[in-house]
């Protein structure tokens, strides 16, 4: 497979370029991740991930669904669509003969040292393992942080699908050559590129409002972002993991409407904490229409618990606030673990 040099896709708006100050990455909004004492005021005063349900109340509200696999191995083409949700960030898409994945994380935990008592544990299973998903074509990673970007699930895709093609922020190339992936390409927001046999598709990054870092010293090191996949039939919007800010608008004008977006609901409790990295339920849905997608799906929680809301209440605020715009909930939905969805 050939290496790409991604292209300018879109004349942003200045104040939405890639931009770094002293080697570390920005963001276009201003904001800034949260400092080292507001994350320690919140882990000591506040920090509270230990209300979870039983495993059988679990099983009820949210199942984990065994996908069939023969299924997903068909590809889909046409101006149809195929969304399956494999838990948190991680998502399968099939359009137009492709085979997407975003974020993907199979791992128990979330966390630099994989084992009890270190890290989030995941409180729903993974669906299928690594080795069982279709021959992938693209995995779009969104940022590093380690319920996004897993090198176990990285190594483990490599091994099953070795022409995968790798699409990563700025900065992160090395580190994924570094897991055995031969093809990867780094973008600046707002630069796209097709993969090759593929012309008709063309995959850009745009802006998220986040952070990125896997340790101590690199915060920033690396890129974050969004993605979109802009083909002939069928248009398809991730939204990685962002608080909001009026860059979903642009989007949408630049590239919308979309047929399908991938939209966080979920880790957004505290506000005062979360807001700036995480959006909730309302700011999803103000998501959902800046981007002009048709249909949305939740993703970002129901997986990991990462912050203090109750484990179900990013879908039942969803549908609240679903009803407050008037909305049908058909057009902003969840699935269960393994559930795929055909348009």
């Amino acid at each position: 497979m050939a290496e790409f040099s991604p292209s300018s896709t879109a004349d942003a708006p200045e104040q939405f370029e890639t931009r770094k100050q002293k080697g570390r990455y920005i963001n276009s909004s201003g904001d800034k991740r949260p400092s080292i004492m507001k994350a320690a005021q919140w882990i000591l005063t506040e920090k509270n991930l230990t209300n979870l349900p039983s495993e059988d109340e679990l099983d009820k509200k949210l199942p984990v669904v065994q996908p069939d696999l023969d299924y997903l191995n068909q590809r889909v083409s046409g101006d149809r669509m195929r969304v399956t949700w494999l838990g948190h960030a991680t998502v399968l898409l099939q359009m137009q003969h492709l085979n997407i994945l975003t974020d993907p994380v199979f791992s128990d935990r979330c966390s630099p040292i994989q084992m009890p008592p270190f890290g989030n544990k995941r409180f729903r299973r993974p669906p299928l393992t690594a080795e069982q998903l279709p021959d992938i074509d693209a995995v779009l990673i969104s940022h590093d942080h380690y319920d996004h970007l897993d090198v176990n699930s990285v190594t483990a895709i490599n091994k099953k699908s070795p022409n995968a093609h790798w699409l990563v922020g700025e900065g992160l190339g090395s580190w994924m050559k570094g897991c055995g992936v031969k093809h990867c390409t780094e973008f600046k927001w707002w630069q796209g590129e097709c993969i090759e046999g593929h012309p008709d598709v063309k995959f850009v990054f745009t802006p998220a409002q986040h952070w990125s870092g896997r340790g101590a010293l690199d915060a920033n090191k690396t890129l974050w972002g969004s993605w979109c996949v802009l083909g002939t039939t069928q248009k398809f919007f991730f939204g990685g993991d962002t608080g909001y800010y009026e860059v979903f608008k642009v989007i949408g004008e630049k590239f919308g409407p979309f047929q399908l977006a991938a939209i966080p609901i979920g880790a957004y409790h505290p506000r005062w904490m979360m807001k700036m990295q995480h959006v909730d339920p309302a700011e999803a849905v103000l998501i959902h229409k800046d981007v002009q997608a048709e249909r949305s799906l939740g993703v970002h929680w129901g997986t990991f618990a990462l912050a203090n809301e109750p484990w179900y209440e990013p879908k039942t605020l969803l549908e609240e606030e679903l009803k407050k715009a008037n909305i049908p909930l058909e057009t902003f939905f969840t699935l269960n673990h393994g559930e795929s969805r055909d348009m």
